[in-house]
Parts: structure tokens; C-alpha cells; sequence
């Protein structure tokens, strides 16, 4: 045990919340100390550490809150969307693997799998998926595995197994499938299977990101996804290399999804990044946030890596085939 280490009230933990760029106030003093009690000292720290020994870039506690909230609504729209491509991945393999190999042919991974990956590592691969997917099966409410025909020697039918492998688990089949498989699965999305597989590593980090509350503002990937060159004129760049921040993984799920659900709703992606760049006048902590400037707001779009304020029109719901639909027949 480390006794280094001081065991700080809440009130304390605020005090050292103003050692990191916050600006605090006394007279909201009270309501901080349950704020953190409420969502936690370390999860607010992870917020204002780009506000940390900068004096110019000073925020107060409250707009500290709005970024976390904002951010939180950030990561619930993206992992609505990245969820949806989930599901159309998992059904485009499952549909290939069982018309090339059958209902239970996926099992053995020399059908499908690269020749040019290590034959014994396939086969290491092949028992630890037979494990993972029997605990899965027996973990798993899904009614149709209870009934025989869909079962073969323990195992689940290719469709079935899809509904029990999570995203990262159907990207690694992905990552090691022939190259005329995925030819075939590129070909479902309209991509090179080199530009799917490297825009399907990148959502799937970003899904843990959401799953696991972390901060999606602020994110810096450390591995460059390829660029979707249909999107490129909204990221931004100095002139020497693309950014590395969240609007090239939010441009990668635009991509996507143009090709899984043309009419997807981004209403709530749209509204965050709104708040984020304060676009338009909101509110929080029951405290009104006016618009901000042309300059200030193309500069939050910077840091979010995108070219400017306007770039996140991509997203808006004024471009949605579906509202433009209901527009129409409202109009009749």
C-alpha cells in the first residue's frame, strides 16, 4: 500500500480542480462539491486537462460541466451510428461465410482465412474462438440457440454466431480473411478492403471510447485512419499533415454510413458539436451560453480537427433525405 498518497475530501478536490485552469466561485461552491461527488474528481480532471497551466485558456467549473455533458451526449451519437455499422458488418460476413462455407463453415478458419498467415497461428486462433464463442453461447438469452437445428457440435450457425461476436472481434475475422473475402465485404461498403479495415479499427477504438465514458473531445489518435477522400475538404490540415483529432473519426462514420443508412438521423451528433463550437445560443447549469464569435468558433472547430464551424453541416438535419421526405408530404 502507498501511503504517499492523501485520501481529500470533496471540497478539497475542488480546491485542487482550480490548480488545473478552472476558474471557481464561491457562491456556486456548494453545488461543485455534489457535482463532484456526483460524477467524480478524476473523470472533471480528464476535461480540463488542456486548460492546465494555461491562463489564456482558463474556463469556469460550469463550463467545465458543459463540456463533460456535452461531450457525453457526443459519445451517445456516435455510438448509435458506429452500432448500426456494426450490424450491417456482422450481417455482411455472416451472409458471406455462410453461402461460401456454409451454415457452420466459418468454424474451421482454413476455409476463409489468409494462406499467408502462419498455419499454426491459425490454428491457435481457431481454438481460442471456439472457447470465447461457447462461453458466449452459454452467457448469451438469444432463444434461437435452444433450438436444435441451430446447433451443430456445440456451436452456434454463422448467423447466430455473428449476434454473439462484438465489434472488435468481427474486425480481427476481417483482418485475417482471404483477399477475395474481403474483396467481397469491401466491395458491401464501396471501399478498398486496405481503406475499410484501417476506417473499422478506427470506429471500433472509438467505440470503446464511448463505452467506457472517456473523454471524446479531446481525443488525439495516435494511428492515422485513411482519409475518406469524399469528406476531405472539411478536415483540417496545416499544410503538412491531416488532423488527428475526432472529426476524421466522425467523417469515417459519415462514410460509412452513407452506404449503410442514407437516412440516418445525425440530430444528435449535429446538436453536440453545435454546443461544442457554441454555434448557437444553449443552455447549461441553468446558465445562458450566447453564441460566440465567427473566429471563436472556427477555432473550437480546429481543435475538434475540422476545416471550420461550417465543415459540421455534414451532420446537419437539415440534409437528411428523411426530414426532407416528411417536409415534402407535409407540403401536400
Amino acid at each position: 500500500m502507498n501511503n504517499d498518497v492523501e485520501v481529500l475530501e470533496e471540497q478539497e478536490l475542488l480546491d485542487k480542480l482550480g490548480t488545473h485552469g478552472i476558474k471557481l466561485t464561491e457562491r456556486e461552491r456548494t453545488r461543485n462539491i455534489r457535482t463532484i461527488k456526483r460524477i467524480g474528481y478524476y473523470k472533471l480532471k480528464e476535461f480540463a486537462i488542456l486548460y492546465q497551466g494555461n491562463k489564456a485558456k482558463e474556463i469556469s467549473f460550469e463550463d467545465l460541466l458543459s463540456r463533460y455533458y456535452y461531450d457525453k451526449a457526443l459519445r451517445m451519437g456516435t455510438l448509435h451510428a458506429i452500432e448500426d455499422i456494426e450490424i450491417y458488418f456482422h450481417n455482411c460476413i455472416g451472409e458471406l461465410f455462410a453461402k461460401s462455407y456454409g451454415p457452420f463453415g466459418y468454424l474451421k478458419f482454413s476455409n476463409w482465412c489468409d494462406r499467408g498467415i502462419d498455419r499454426n497461428k491459425v490454428i491457435r486462433d481457431e481454438r481460442d474462438f471456439k472457447y470465447k464463442l461457447e462461453r458466449k453461447k452459454r452467457k448469451s438469452n438469444l432463444p434461437d440457440l435452444n433450438v436444435d437445428k441451430n446447433i451443430k457440435d456445440g456451436f452456434p450457425t454463422v448467423w447466430l454466431a455473428m449476434e454473439l461476436l462484438m465489434f472488435g472481434e468481427l474486425v480481427y475475422i476481417f483482418k485475417n480473411m482471404s483477399p477475395k473475402n474481403k474483396k467481397e465485404i469491401a466491395k458491401k461498403f464501396n471501399a478498398k478492403p486496405t481503406d475499410l479495415l484501417s476506417w473499422l479499427e478506427c470506429l471500433n477504438l472509438i467505440r470503446n471510447i464511448c463505452c467506457h465514458n472517456s473523454d471524446l473531445i479531446d481525443l488525439k489518435l495516435r494511428t492515422q485512419p485513411v482519409m475518406p477522400p469524399k469528406y476531405q475538404e472539411v478536415i483540417f490540415s496545416d499544410g503538412t499533415k491531416q488532423t488527428n483529432r475526432i472529426a476524421i473519426a466522425l467523417v469515417i462514420l459519415r462514410n460509412l454510413m452513407d452506404v449503410v443508412n442514407k437516412n440516418y438521423d445525425y440530430k444528435l451528433i449535429n446538436d453536440s458539436l453545435c454546443k461544442i463550437m457554441r454555434k448557437k445560443t444553449s443552455y447549461a447549469g441553468g446558465k445562458r451560453r450566447r453564441r460566440a464569435s465567427d473566429d471563436v468558433m472556427n477555432n473550437m472547430a480546429h481543435e475538434l480537427g475540422f476545416k471550420n464551424a461550417s465543415a459540421i453541416d455534414i451532420f446537419s438535419s437539415h440534409h437528411s433525405p428523411r426530414k426532407i421526405k416528411r417536409m415534402k408530404k407535409k407540403r401536400r
